[in-house]
């Protein structure tokens, strides 16, 4: 028996609502985690005002670094927690009978193709973001050590603190980027699963059937199947996106 329309919705809710409460607890897990790297470090850059400006320099250093890492990942969690809830939202509205259009498919199908293409560049671009910080804490740790060295190198530290808050911020935007064409994608994809569930798609070959009772001039008849073929391909290419997620 096929699912229906609303069991589908039903499941699809249903998995998102648990993703949002895994990663909210995976979210919990590493503040407490970089909590208590910034409670550590933020002590003995208390201390250093009686141990040494070399003490105080170096873990405010490694102070500050955190206190990007913090904002960096509460920033990338709320991108992520919002494009969960915008799913939610578009599924709920589905259910209600919206975004749905009998004719609509063939260019949704289009639009989604077009954002599959768009989708690698933009992570490329998210995962040199990652890098680009990932660079900026080496470069943050390595001047906390040379400032406790040498307290004199005092804008050894500044210089990687200020990377930080660049390639911190720099990181968010590319991160909501891709969650925003990510959900738009997965918007795109229920809507066309409902579609399918709907208006009963049926395959390639029984369509071919219909068109050619009907139709009997064998001009129109080609032009009909290369219709379907396209659309068959890029239902194929909509297949192949699923899979891939």
């Amino acid at each position: 028996m096929k699912e229906t329309k609303t069991e589908y919705i039903k499941n699809k809710i249903s998995s998102i609502k648990d993703e949002l409460t895994n990663s909210y607890e995976k979210y919990k897990r590493e503040e407490l985690v970089s909590f208590i790297g910034f409670s550590l470090a933020a002590s003995i850059t208390a201390m250093g005002v009686i141990l040494g400006p070399n003490i105080l320099l170096s873990a405010g250093a490694v102070t500050a670094s955190i206190i990007c890492h913090k904002y960096k990942n509460g920033k990338k969690y709320e991108n992520y927690e919002n494009r969960l809830n915008q799913e939610i939202k578009h599924l709920k509205g589905l259910n209600e009978g919206k975004y749905i259009n009998k004719n609509a498919r063939k260019s949704k199908v289009s639009k989604l193709q077009e954002m599959i293409n768009d989708q690698m560049p933009k992570e490329i671009k998210y995962n040199d973001a990652v890098t680009f910080t990932t660079a900026s804490n080496i470069l943050t740790a390595f001047s906390a050590v040379s400032v406790y060295l040498n307290p004199l190198a005092v804008w050894f530290p500044i210089i990687g603190i200020t990377a930080n808050v660049i390639t911190s911020r720099h990181e968010i935007k590319k991160h909501k980027e891709r969650e925003d064409l990510e959900n738009k994608l997965n918007n795109l994809i229920y809507d066309l699963d409902v579609d399918t569930i709907i208006y009963n798609r049926e395959e390639k070959e029984d369509k071919k059937e219909k068109v050619e009772a009907k139709e009997s001039k064998l001009n129109k008849c080609y032009m009909l199947d290369s219709m379907i073929d396209n659309e068959t391909y890029m239902d194929e290419q909509v297949k192949t996106y699923k899979k891939q997620r």
